[in-house]
């Protein structure tokens, strides 16, 4: 069955032992018109077709081999914790790479993947969540979280998040990657963020753009899918156009997506700057930051901010806006949401956000 609906977890799992290629959908949502044709056209070895979240555009068909996730089974296993008998819990749907990944994992060491609810009164051991749901994990009352692992990506793990988890009793391992590329950095974070790089992944930063060379490549996007930013030098060098650096002590720091700016008045501002301050701030539960039209200045910058316990009020952010960020870099829109657009794997939903100002993005 090349097609696998996400309602049916343990089909999905059982698919994925066959040589493919095998394509996981979201039950929520129509299958693209594309796919079924499209598998007949793969490229030579897919064995996954990874549809991205389409949390920016509509989402792109990713092709990978069996070679480039298996390669990555013992170094993750260790990383994680993860081993025969170990219990993970995988609470967001399949059709996520993120959980996709996590399940798959977890059967390929012996481990007991439970694709259930992050509510589940089940013991677990091993948790795979993005920053959103580790928020409400630690939400919980009287959950003992001693002793166990959250495995937490999809989005920049705020500082301030991990070490509440941390708090708790609760081990956190974290990762950078992409459908594109599978994991470049992973590992407990260092308090700015940054990362170990994974194994065999070897980095190199161009213009602030992180390239990367590994074994855990896609080949690229099926034919008739959306277009993506993966991008392929002569070298085997690929980016998805994140901007990042590496530091002395060789972690990674990702800093988003190269091309999200915003220009205001003759000035380039880069939209992840402006969310990683305002996720610092006391109260911010997690920020997005776009442009919108101004008859003036061209665009300016406009925030939509999840708050969190301790939010302050609009003056009370404005003023604490002020003293993190640079003149460009203020937002001169706001709005406060209780809770951010999401998409079915707990990312945020940019397009759903963006359209809340009501005004379209530039």
């Amino acid at each position: 069955m090349p097609v696998v609906s996400d309602d049916g977890p343990l089909r999905v799992l059982d698919a994925l032992a066959g040589p493919g290629p095998v394509a996981v959908t979201d039950h929520r949502r129509p299958v693209p018109a594309h796919l079924p044709a499209g598998l007949e056209h793969a490229p030579p070895g897919t064995w996954l077709v990874a549809l991205t979240s389409g949390s920016t555009a509509a989402p792109r068909a990713v092709c990978r081999t069996a070679a480039s996730w298996l390669a990555g089974v013992e170094p993750f296993a260790r990383l994680t914790g993860t081993a025969r008998g170990t219990r993970v819990l995988v609470p967001g749907p399949l059709s996520s790479t993120l959980f996709l990944h996590a399940a798959w994992h977890a059967r390929q060491v012996g481990g007991r993947p439970l694709t259930e609810p992050l509510t589940t009164s089940r013991p677990w051991d091993v948790v795979h969540v993005v920053p959103h749901l580790l928020r409400r994990l630690l939400d919980e009352p009287g959950l003992d979280l001693s002793g166990r692992t959250a495995v937490v990506a999809g989005a920049a793990l705020p500082p301030a998040l991990a070490a509440r988890a941390r708090e708790r009793g609760l081990r956190v391992v974290a990762y950078y990657g992409a459908a594109e590329l599978s994991f470049v950095a992973a590992g407990e974070p260092a308090a700015s963020g940054a990362l170990p790089l994974f194994p065999r992944v070897v980095v190199r930063v161009r213009d602030g753009e992180v390239w990367v060379r590994s074994p855990y490549l896609a080949l690229g996007y099926l034919p008739g899918s959306a277009p993506g930013p993966m991008r392929r030098d002569s070298d085997g060098w690929v980016s998805v156009g994140d901007r990042g650096s590496v530091g002395a002590d060789g972690r990674l720091t990702v800093l988003g997506r190269g091309n999200a700016v915003v220009q205001t008045g003759g000035a380039t501002v880069l939209v992840a700057d402006v969310e990683a301050a305002l996720r610092q701030l006391p109260g911010v539960a997690d920020a997005v930051v776009v442009g919108v039209p101004h008859p003036a200045l061209g665009a300016v910058v406009a925030a939509v901010v999840e708050a969190g316990p301790g939010a302050p009020d609009l003056p009370g952010l404005r003023q604490a806006a002020a003293a993190a960020l640079a003149a460009p870099q203020r937002p001169r829109r706001w709005l406060l949401v209780d809770a951010l657009p999401r998409t079915p794997g707990g990312k945020v939903d940019r397009a759903a956000t963006a359209a809340l100002l009501g005004t379209p993005p530039v």
